[in-house]
């Protein structure tokens, strides 16, 4: 083997490193943005279930206080 294949090789590991740095940045940005839709999902969800009941409560006050009109 000579100096040559040796800076080859040493080249190609270095490449093989940030290659496999880069996945490893790419898959923890995922399961980040992955966890962040989950939390937000979650929010929205307990805001509609919020609103929801406001709405069931006022259509309930509402029907109590009715007056039919003649």
């Amino acid at each position: 083997m000579g100096a040559a294949d040796i800076g080859y090789l040493l080249a190609m590991s270095h490449v093989l490193d940030m290659v496999g740095a880069t996945i490893v940045v790419l898959l923890v940005l995922m399961v980040l943005a992955a966890a962040v839709g989950f939390l937000l999902a979650r929010l929205e969800r307990r805001r509609a279930r919020r609103i929801n009941d406001d709405l069931v409560e006022m259509r309930d006050q509402a029907g109590r206080h009715r007056r039919h009109r003649r």
